[in-house]
């Protein structure tokens, strides 16, 4: 997987926001701004072929609350399979582009770039389940 081991920014195809990990307020996950320099950094972390760990600014996982639906930031569990994601790579128009699923569902859910519905069933012709990789880093 090309982003294994990078920092990126995830930009949303429809808002033009990015996933965004706010200092003071716990577990949050906001879209911002991608040009706000904290919070947006994302890590790619501790890959297995295509599902990986995705990592905030603060050094939380991101992940999947399956019980409000939510996606926020915990500390991170390695066996939790809420905290794993399956990243799909595919380009567009010489742009880099990822859906972001879990990786243990029957019917998939993708992370989306809705407030009120951040989780939902995939859907790969919803511009809101695509996200733009900006600024990547790292080995």
């Amino acid at each position: 997987m090309k982003l294994a081991g990078k920092t990126i920014k995830l930009q949303n195809l429809e808002t033009k926001k990015c996933i965004y990990s706010r200092l003071k307020a716990n577990n949050e996950l906001r879209m911002w701004s991608c040009d706000n320099k904290i919070g947006t950094d994302i890590q790619v972390s501790r890959c297995f072929g295509n599902v990986c760990y995705l990592i905030d600014y603060h050094g939380k996982c991101i992940a999947n609350n399956d019980t409000v639906n939510v996606f926020e930031t915990a500390d991170c569990n390695w066996l939790s399979l809420s905290h794993q994601w399956r990243l799909r790579e595919f380009s567009d128009s010489g742009s880099q582009y990822v859906h972001i699923m879990q990786p243990n569902n029957i019917t998939a859910f993708c992370l989306t770039g809705s407030r009120t519905s951040p989780i939902a069933t995939c859907d790969e012709n919803d511009a809101l389940q695509k996200w733009k990789v900006l600024e990547t880093n790292g080995n």
